[in-house]
């Protein structure tokens, strides 16, 4: 049983020490984004022209992705509606065929 108590210390120890390192990080990563916030914020408002060019030129590249996924999407939804309806299809064909053996050939005036 004092196992157990012991077992339950040392997790607790070690979740101590784990969350004293989380703490520690968390205040020197707190500490580096203040530092580096402007240079961040330089970096950011100088790359704005090069990031809004690439994207007025991949904006034509995204326009005919997004036609060719409408295209699909519709041929996708054309197909789920029309699978469940070919056991009745056949159905319908095989119906007509032994309908159409049935009757007399109609003579071919000459």
């Amino acid at each position: 049983m004092i196992e157990l108590l012991v077992l339950g210390g040392l997790v607790l120890v070690g979740l101590l020490v784990f969350g004293l390192l989380a703490l520690v990080v968390s205040v020197i990563k707190l500490a580096l984004f203040v530092v580096l916030l402007p240079v961040q914020l330089f970096v950011k408002l100088l790359l704005w022209p090069v990031r809004l060019l690439f994207g007025l030129l991949l904006l034509p590249v995204i326009g005919v992705g997004l036609v060719l996924a409408l295209i699909v999407a519709v041929v996708a939804g054309l197909i789920a509606v029309v699978v469940p309806l070919l056991p009745f299809l056949v159905l319908g064909l095989l119906i007509w065929a032994i309908v159409r053996a049935g009757r007399k050939p109609v003579p071919i005036a000459s």
